[in-house]
């Protein structure tokens, strides 16, 4: 017996045997819902211009969110969990002293958001995740390591010092 017959021997010509899903419960390439450009586009600004209120740093906002694209399946970015993955990367970034590099100077934006970024940290956090992002209590508590509790009284604080300086056209009475 040659080495050729030897080995065609040993080979067998049936498929191996594997655990795999059954095909049928898979869904095809046809059946899967690919999201449009503009649903893409849409979610991918408002992740954006959530993080950039949140950390008030253009680099670390447009970091966060491209880090997250590239973490998450196709499908999640236009649901929670990008604005989630994307904020909790962004404010790990951000408690990082090294990776600080706020942008000095938002000139053009609208007097509210001016008046939000003025808000100290703590505070505009849980109103921007909580009510611009709308991100559940719960996620948000865990998010920025404080209990559910203090992220209610610090977005109630937030909201009342951004209405009042609406108002009053005075800076934010919690700086």
């Amino acid at each position: 017996m040659s080495a050729l017959e030897r080995v065609s021997a040993t080979i067998s010509t049936e498929p191996p045997l594997a655990d795999l899903p059954e095909l049928s419960k898979s869904p095809s390439v046809a059946d899967v819902e690919l999201l449009s450009e503009a649903e893409l586009h849409q979610a991918l600004r408002r992740a954006f211009l959530g993080l950039l209120l949140l950390t008030t740093d253009f680099d670390l906002a447009e970091i966060a969110v491209s880090e997250s694209v590239n973490a998450l399946d196709i499908n999640d970015l236009t649901t929670e969990a990008l604005p989630i993955c994307a904020s909790r990367l962004a404010l790990q970034l951000q408690r990082d002293p090294s990776k600080r590099s706020r942008v000095p100077s938002l000139l053009g934006l609208p007097a509210e958001l001016e008046n939000l970024l003025r808000l100290p940290p703590e505070f505009r956090h849980c109103f921007v995740l909580g009510i611009l992002m709308g991100i559940t209590r719960s996620v948000c508590a865990e998010l920025l390591r404080v209990n559910e509790d203090q992220v209610c009284a610090r977005t109630c604080a937030a909201a009342v010092a951004l209405a009042r300086t609406r108002r009053n056209g005075r800076r934010t009475p919690l700086n």
